[in-house]
């Protein structure tokens, strides 16, 4: 029986040698593909041999075989990590494992690999400069100098090791003296977080510092949709004195915060501000007036970028004061451009600073969905201009205000995270158009944490 089992086992090592040698012969002669087939009957033969995992991740990342296929990279990086756990001690198969992640945009990731292999093989200054390269990726400035230090010691007329570290030192430098740094997006879903309030702290909010204009007596006032009121309302259960005025998303554009603002204002009388006093007639605008000149925080949730205009007179018809179906026949439906809102958006800051010059703005963009559009492209391609256009003007008016406005990124964290973390809208209701109350409350606290003076301390 013994000598059975040892036939039959003599005969599978034979066979995978075979096969082995056959799948790089026809790697050599260009027939990648059949290779793959050869490496694989290989494994199937020899579970246990390490470098037939080495041999097929390093065929499927040969351009001849990815090009056409999806989701090879990831495959190759599985087959050279079980390499590396048969036998951890062959730096080949850490460096090729670092290969995988490399291809699949994820140099960061590759250092450790990289990391196991110079430790494995410390004389190799090309292995040493790698490491280097991905330490610099993954922000180890420390690491980094030490191994392209290390590739000049093996080779002291090493030119390539000798510019990295000069490249190196300018790179700390530049982080030393300004705020620019490396920012990479999650390369897999595990590195999100495990919940919503992990992941926006963790990607969204982590690299930017947020005055400290909150205290426990603050005044907040919210302007724009129904995202703003949820904020506002949120803020109350928080403790803070904190208001609302309401704009229906469907006239929430930057041309009727303005209107708003004259109206409430007294001044620049036009068709605009009757129109805004006509589809906003429950508001008061002395009281709202109040609400801006007591508050020391507003925060302006921008909606859509699109709008009615009059064809000849270029003025802004806005639903609820002009029939819908005169507004679809007789006014031109476009997207606002990104210098009309920038003008928009510093006229709306300069009028409310007329009212209350201390108080604090903070913009953001609302993650509620365009309701529907009336141009050319479907209602998905109209909401992606649209929030994009708003979120460029916001960006470049921030950029030159410096002081007195921050940007909130809560449309990131919703829009661009709900992707993977989601559901992001409707559980209450099941609408697509609601933020869900647990989303709101995370955003909300993290706002308190991130601008109040004791919570974020």
């Amino acid at each position: 029986m013994e000598n059975r089992q040892n036939n039959t086992t003599d005969t599978s090592m034979s066979a995978a040698i075979e096969c082995i040698k056959k799948a790089a012969q026809t790697f050599n002669d260009g027939k990648v593909s059949e290779s793959v087939g050869l490496f694989r009957q290989a494994i199937d033969l020899q579970p246990n041999w390490a470098h037939s995992y080495f041999l097929l991740s390093q065929a499927m990342c040969s351009k001849e075989y990815h090009e056409s296929r999806s989701g090879v990279f990831a495959e190759a990086e599985k087959y050279a990590e079980i390499a590396t756990r048969i036998d951890p001690n062959n730096p080949q198969f850490y460096e090729q494992l670092a290969v995988t992640m490399t291809l699949q945009g994820r140099r960061a990731d590759s250092y450790d690999p990289l990391a196991r292999a110079v430790e494995l093989q410390p004389d190799n200054e090309k292995l040493q400069i790698q490491a280097g390269l991905a330490a610099v990726e993954a922000e180890n400035y420390a690491a980094a100098e030490s191994h392209f230090s290390q590739a000049q010691v093996i080779k002291p007329d090493n030119n390539v090791a000798s510019a990295h570290l000069t490249a190196l030192q300018a790179l700390k430098h530049k982080h030393t003296h300004t705020k620019k740094r490396l920012s990479r997006w999650p390369s897999t879903p595990e590195k999100l977080g495990r919940t919503i309030e992990e992941a926006v702290r963790k990607h969204v909010l982590s690299r930017h510092e947020y005055p400290k204009i909150l205290r426990e007596d603050s005044k907040i006032v919210t302007m724009g949709s129904c995202f703003a009121a949820h904020v506002a309302n949120r803020l109350k259960e928080e403790g803070y004195d904190a208001q609302t005025i309401a704009i229906g998303e469907q006239i929430n554009n930057s041309y009727s915060n303005r209107y708003l603002l004259d109206w409430i204002l007294g001044k620049n009388p036009s068709r605009g501000v009757e129109q805004i006093k006509g589809v906003m007639s429950a508001t008061n605008p002395v009281e709202t007036l109040e609400k801006i000149r007591t508050a020391d925080v507003l925060i302006y949730t921008l909606g859509v970028a699109p709008a009615f205009f009059h064809p000849t007179t270029g003025e802004i018809a806005i639903p609820g004061q002009v029939d819908i179906t005169e507004l679809m026949s007789n006014f031109v439906y476009r997207n606002t451009g990104v210098q009309e809102n920038v003008a928009n958006i510093r006229y709306i800051i300069n009028s409310i600073r007329e009212i209350n010059r201390n108080i604090h703005f903070v913009a953001s963009v609302s993650p509620v969905p365009l309701n529907a559009t009336f141009g050319e492209a479907s209602a998905f391609q109209a909401d992606c201009l649209s929030k994009s256009t708003l979120r460029v003007a916001v960006n470049e008016v921030i950029q030159a205000e410096k002081e007195g406005v921050t940007y909130w990124p809560a449309f990131e964290a919703i829009r661009w995270l709900g992707a993977y973390l989601g559901p992001m809208y409707g559980q209450e209701d099941g609408s697509t158009g609601h933020v869900s109350e647990e989303v709101v409350g995370v955003m909300t606290s993290l706002f308190v944490e991130k601008f109040s003076v004791v919570k974020g301390a």
